[in-house]
C-alpha cells in the first residue's frame, strides 16, 4: 500500500477528527512509556532496547501512524513536518525562541 492508500484506509477507519486522533495520539504516547517503564533505567541508550525492543517499535510504530495520519488530514506529509522541526532546530542554534509561541521553559531547571 502507498501512502495515499494507507491515509484513505485511515480516515475510513479512524475518521477525520482531529481532536479524536489527538487523544488517540496520547494514547499510544502512555503505551511507549509503559514500554520504556519497564525498561527501569534513567539513560535508555539503543543497547537497552534490545530486550524489548519488540514491544518499543510495536508502540512506536502506533504513535507514527497516528502522526501519519493526522498531518495527513491536516494536508502535510511527514516529510514536511521534519522538514519543519528541522528548521526549528537550526533556527534555534541562533535564537532559541524561533518560531516559538509560548515561553521557554528549561525543564532541566523544573
Amino acid at each position: 500500500m502507498d501512502k495515499y492508500e494507507i491515509l484513505a484506509m485511515f480516515n475510513a477507519k479512524f475518521g477525520t477528527n482531529v481532536a479524536a486522533r489527538c487523544r488517540k495520539l496520547t494514547e499510544e504516547y502512555h503505551e511507549l512509556m509503559e514500554v520504556l517503564d519497564t525498561a527501569n533505567v534513567d539513560d535508555l541508550k539503543p543497547e537497552h532496547c534490545r530486550e524489548f525492543a519488540e514491544d518499543f517499535i510495536d508502540e512506536l510504530s502506533d504513535l507514527n501512524a497516528v502522526v501519519f495520519h493526522i498531518a495527513g488530514i491536516l494536508g502535510l506529509t511527514q516529510d514536511e513536518l521534519l522538514s519543519m522541526a528541522a528548521d526549528k532546530v537550526k533556527g534555534r542554534e541562533k535564537d532559541p525562541n524561533y518560531k516559538r509561541k509560548h515561553p521557554h521553559v528549561n525543564r532541566s531547571e523544573t
